[in-house]
């Protein structure tokens, strides 16, 4: 895998940018350990990943289809849950199960976030404003216009109309299948396509 995609998804779990991830080329200690830059993530091998001055030891798993899993369960285990809170005036770590429900809280709260756009249905409407524009238009307003750049319009434009008219479906559909994913018992985002779906409701969201 592209370190690149491994790196989004780190920064989608951690929700920290500074995060450097190098390849271990000498084990042992901490201080006995050397490392170098990679450009990819490969399968039963050892990183150092520091994330925002947290740094651990992760090790891939032989199968690549579970990387993402194998991530979530290591910085639970060896940065989410060794963060402190106070209990009782006493200083403790939080413990793998808060750490666990604290990012499912979070990735919850990403799924459901509510869109504050144009309420009601998004039709696209053709020459609303000229004989050749195509328009996305909501309880009597304009959401929007695609202009084509010819006489008349082209399948592109259309295409790109039906699209805009039907996003807000879209992301509705996508928030209900991850939201139902979540309700049966997963606990995080693990495969790259959850990712990228909680990638494409951050962008039409944030």
């Amino acid at each position: 895998m592209e370190l690149k995609t491994f790196l989004e998804f780190v920064v989608y779990i951690s929700n920290e940018y500074n995060i450097t991830i190098e390849d271990i080329t000498k084990d042992g200690k901490c201080y006995e350990m050397e490392y170098s830059p990679t450009n990819e993530i490969k399968p039963d091998a050892k990183y150092w990943i520091d994330i925002d001055g947290n740094g651990f030891k992760f090790k891939t798993s032989k199968v690549m289809d579970n990387l993402f899993k194998t991530f979530v369960t290591q910085y639970i285990n060896k940065v989410e849950s060794k963060k402190l809170h106070l209990v009782d005036g006493a200083v403790v770590e939080i413990g793998k199960a808060k750490a666990m429900e604290n990012l499912k809280s979070q990735f919850n709260t990403r799924v459901t976030k509510g869109f504050k756009g144009t309420d009601g249905e998004w039709n696209v409407v053709k020459g609303l404003s000229t004989d050749k524009d195509l328009s996305i238009h909501s309880n009597g307003r304009i959401i929007c216009e695609v202009l084509p750049d010819v006489e008349f319009e082209t399948n592109e434009d259309t295409a790109n109309a039906k699209l805009l008219g039907a996003s807000k479906d879209l992301l509705k559909a996508l928030q209900g299948l991850l939201k139902q994913t979540f309700a049966e018992g997963k606990t995080i985002i693990e495969t790259e396509a959850e990712r990228k779906a909680i990638k494409a409701i951050d962008k039409a969201l944030n």
